[in-house]
């Protein structure tokens, strides 16, 4: 055991040219090294070693490299990472596209965590908040690429995202471009003896519209289809026009811990304009937040040792998840838009609106033995607890009819639905040498269901049961350290989805069949070298995603209409490469590369919104002890659309941030940056999938995107930040 931390001592100390330079102070060298040493993850494994030493493709993204490189947001600093793309969709909710993976799916393919706590919304299988966290307020971001379901079970599917809060004393103003502001604080407290601690974080940050325009939309476009015209279907759309895409983010994170015992309370809230519709028609400008998402957790865990070699950690937690939509504003100056004597108000006063509210109970624990120096073994359980407390919704003209086309997109699923969720796992890390760790495990998940069947014509006999089923997901995995240099790692793991409840409540006959848990084949060999001043990762992987949830958005793809056969199945498989480099004793960097080919296999073509090339490069070059430049871009090739899209692919786009720091000698631990996003402003397009209606229309021969042109992505953005750390 002493020749393994020794060697995992060494292995780490190799690469530590990457965070130290020779004219940082001897405090500051002492902090980065003590960083490096700890910049361990438990993501994995549930074992704190270093992440290259762990199974399968983990990326583990330090706060402090973060700000450095001007990232504001988690949701931008997963755009650093490898294989992995941030792509809006028609309200602005972002989907993580993780090796070609997240398009056609309304979200829930990536686990997002805050501080291991699951913050996936089961509802919608979206996670709006903790994409918009400061990074201010983080300590690491622990990324795995591919299947992880053994030890984090549902929406741990293609990957998962662990944000690490930071509890520190700090506090950070920033102003920029769009009217942009920031905030953000924290405050630690010791009890006299340090056995208790409170730690407090808030941070708050706005801008305004981004002032990115759209020509036409599903209005626009529709209005020369009907005959003569006679609905003036245009004048409803403020298209041509801009987009409402304010934003504004404010949390509160409690920590309190007492020995071996932590109580927290965290709440967050994102607000944001209605972008391009929520029926895909640019809607009336107002200065309203419509989109508003709010989450509230409170829980308690406590880690501790039982005896020499036994340990165990159990968590209890409660969430409350609140999404609400209000949109759809049209224009007062519109002539028929009258009182209507039946209604007795004006259109353009009933706006659509839809809340939802999601509450969420969860038990979890596990034990560890780790006596043997050849084996650690874990055993562990969750049980999970969700329903839907609270859902409305109202269309534009009032109308409460349950079979509205419109009400029924805008509920995800009814009030009362209800999900109960019990799974057990094992795990043994077994180690005959120092050099090579066997990591095998198993998961067995069962799910009990309470929802509605909201079929319309023909509701069916247990049209739940499918999601009722045991699902099985073993995992083996090796580690080989053939010197302190070269690491070869191997895996073979299986993930499962439930699909988010409002996807599945509409179930019988084509083209709703009945529901059911999805699960994926996930295969992964791996090569690491560590040299004194670089390092470098390759990854091959081959993952088999069998009978996926379907989406909400793209039209036809799912139900076998307009010449495609009914989408279920997804093969990716690509090459990885990612380096942190060392190339003077004051300039340093990070790159990354993925070659990727992610296939619909039942109609033979890329799948929609994937593309088969990435990349990023990173430069950070120290002036001087005061002055620090980073710069870094992203590369995106292009993207795919669905099989029956006559439209070329999207085009290929990087994007350039520049980043300038000052660190004060006089006031140390006061630090400014000045930055710069999208630097050459380069014009970003995100798809606009088919249209129904719109296609409809137009014959059955046409097939038309709501917006022909894309969604335009944001221009450039000035800021500045000032932070003083203490």
């Amino acid at each position: 055991m002493l020749k393994y931390r020794l060697i995992t001592l060494s292995l780490s100390v190799a690469i530590l040219p990457f965070q130290l330079h020779a004219n940082d102070s001897d405090e500051q060298a002492y902090q980065e090294l003590m960083a490096l040493l700890n910049a361990q993850t438990e993501l994995v494994t549930r074992t704190k070693v270093n992440a290259d030493y762990v199974p399968g493709s983990i990326s583990v993204l330090r706060g402090t490299e973060l700000m450095r490189y001007g990232v504001r947001t988690v949701k931008d600093a997963l755009s650093m990472t490898t294989s992995i793309e941030v792509q809006p969709n028609h309200l602005g909710q972002s989907v993580l596209v993780m090796r070609g993976l997240g398009t056609p799916y309304s979200g829930g393919t990536v686990k997002l965590m805050l501080d291991n706590v699951n913050m996936v919304n089961s509802s919608a299988g979206y996670s709006e908040g903790i994409l918009h966290m400061p990074i201010e307020q983080v300590e690491r971001i622990e990324v795995i690429r591919g299947a992880a379901s053994v030890l984090h079970g549902d929406f741990a599917y293609s990957g998962v995202v662990n944000v690490i809060s930071k509890k520190d004393r700090h506090f950070s103003v920033g102003v920029g471009s769009r009217a942009y502001n920031h905030v953000s604080a924290s405050e630690q407290f010791e009890s006299g003896s340090k056995q208790s601690q409170l730690s407090l974080s808030f941070s708050q940050w706005q801008q305004d519209k981004s002032g990115r325009r759209v020509e036409g939309d599903v209005l626009t476009e529709a209005d020369p289809l009907i005959a003569g015209g006679a609905l003036d279907l245009a004048s409803y759309s403020q298209a041509p026009g801009l987009v409402n895409d304010r934003k504004a983010f404010r949390n509160l994170l409690v920590n309190l811990s007492h020995n071996d015992t932590e109580f927290y309370w965290q709440t967050q809230e994102y607000q944001t304009g209605d972008y391009f519709g929520f029926i895909e028609f640019l809607p009336k400008e107002t200065q309203d937040y419509n989109q508003r998402y709010r989450d509230m957790l409170l829980g308690v865990r406590q880690s501790s040792d039982l005896t020499p070699g036994w340990n165990y950690e159990w968590h209890l937690g409660a969430q409350q998840k609140n999404y609400q939509l209000k949109t759809l504003y049209t224009s007062e100056d519109i002539s028929f838009m009258q009182p209507d004597p039946d209604v007795g108000f004006l259109a353009h006063q009933s706006p659509i609106e839809s809340y939802l509210t999601e509450r969420v109970l969860n038990l979890s624990g596990h034990l560890v033995y780790d006596a043997n120096s050849q084996h650690r073994a874990l055993l562990g359980a969750d049980v999970e607890r969700v329903e839907i407390i609270k859902l409305t919704s109202d269309s534009i003209l009032g109308n409460e009819n349950p079979d509205d086309d419109i009400q029924k997109d805008l509920e995800q699923g009814s009030e009362g639905d209800l999900r109960l969720v019990f799974a057990v796992y094992v795990q043994d890390e077994w180690r005959p040498n120092d050099q090579f760790t066997l990591t095998t495990g198993v998961r067995a998940q069962k799910a009990f269901i309470g929802y509605q069947d909201r079929t319309e014509a023909d509701p069916q006999t247990n049209p739940f049961e499918k999601l009722e089923e045991l699902n099985i997901t073993p995992k083996i995995a090796g580690v080989w350290r053939l010197t302190d240099q070269h690491i070869i790692k191997a895996q073979f793991s299986r993930s499962l989805i439930t699909p988010p409840i409002g996807q599945v409540t509409d179930v019988g006959g084509a083209p709703n069949p009945k529901p059911y848990v999805s699960e994926t084949d996930h295969y992964e060999l791996g090569y690491i070298f560590q040299g004194l001043k670089q390092t470098h990762r390759f990854t091959g992987f081959y993952s088999d995603y069998n009978n996926m949830p379907r989406g909400s958005v793209y039209f036809g793809y799912f139900d076998g209409d307009y010449s495609a056969e009914p989408f279920k199945n997804v093969i990716s498989k690509g090459v990885e490469w990612d380096t942190e480099f060392n190339l003077a004793q004051d300039l340093i960097g990070f790159a990354n590369a993925s070659w990727l080919d992610t296939k619909d296999v039942d109609n033979d073509v890329r799948l929609v919104g994937s593309t088969d090339r990435m990349a990023a490069l990173g430069l950070n070059y120290e002036l001087n002890s005061q002055w620090r430049m980073t710069v870094w871009s992203k590369y995106i090739g292009e993207r795919f659309r669905e099989p029956y899209d006559g439209r070329e692919n999207l085009k290929p786009y990087s994007v350039t941030n520049l980043t300038a720091s000052y660190a004060s000698e006089t006031f140390k631990g006061l630090i400014f940056r000045l930055g710069v996003e999208n630097l050459a402003d380069t014009d970003q397009r995100y798809a606009s999938p088919i249209n129904g209606t719109l296609s409809d229309l137009a014959g059955a021969d046409k097939y038309l995107a709501a917006y022909q042109a894309d969604y335009p992505g944001t221009g450039r953005q000035f800021w500045a930040k000032m932070q003083y750390e203490f």
